[in-house]
């Protein structure tokens, strides 16, 4: 839902770079989004008016630009579950969080603290994650089963959910907003 092809730079089955994916836009060829057109952090990007596509951060193209406007760090198959993870062969959310620290002494190095602290101050920060902890590892394979209820589960998926607070480490002075959307059951 949020990864616009960082997958394509990793070892993973979990691709969309083939067809029918992106059908409906650059000139019918695949992009790494699991979608025909643009996906939902394509769309926020669009209506804030910053640009017109999120570009993943794997994308060894990137430029100053693209690092000053915006990226997505997401990893698409990605849950809190580390056995998701695992299985799928994805970025985890501490990967995840890694990406962002080498993003901001990226920033660091091209612009200097003081203009890196202000595009870290403006930012917002979108999280869709838990979807598939919950639709593959529990309610398909119904691996997790064996080991947790659904209650203990979705508890576990909460607690690890709480890692994303770590951001806050990387941005003491962020005035921005965080969107995370629920895990559906």
């Amino acid at each position: 839902m949020l990864d616009p092809g960082n997958n394509d730079y990793i070892i993973t089955k979990v691709k969309a770079n083939f067809k029918p994916y992106g059908r409906d836009f650059f000139e019918g060829k695949p992009t790494g989004r699991f979608s025909n057109g643009k996906i939902l952090s394509d769309f926020f990007v669009e209506n804030a008016g910053v640009k017109e596509l999120l570009p993943p951060y794997l994308d060894p193209n990137l430029q100053l630009e693209d690092l000053l406007t915006g990226v997505s760090f997401a990893s698409a198959g990605a849950g809190y579950d580390h056995v998701t993870n695992i299985i799928a062969s994805v970025l985890s959310l501490e990967d995840q969080l890694e990406m962002f620290k080498d993003y901001i002494e990226k920033l660091k190095v091209a612009v200097g603290e003081e203009r890196t602290a202000l595009v870290l101050a403006k930012s917002i920060f979108l999280l869709s994650m838990g979807s598939n902890d919950v639709s593959e590892r529990y309610s398909v394979t119904a691996f997790r089963r064996f080991h947790y209820d659904i209650n203990e589960y979705t508890s576990m998926l909460v607690n690890e959910s709480s890692k994303f607070q770590k951001v806050r480490y990387y941005m003491p002075h962020h005035n921005g907003h965080n969107i995370s959307y629920p895990i559906y059951i």
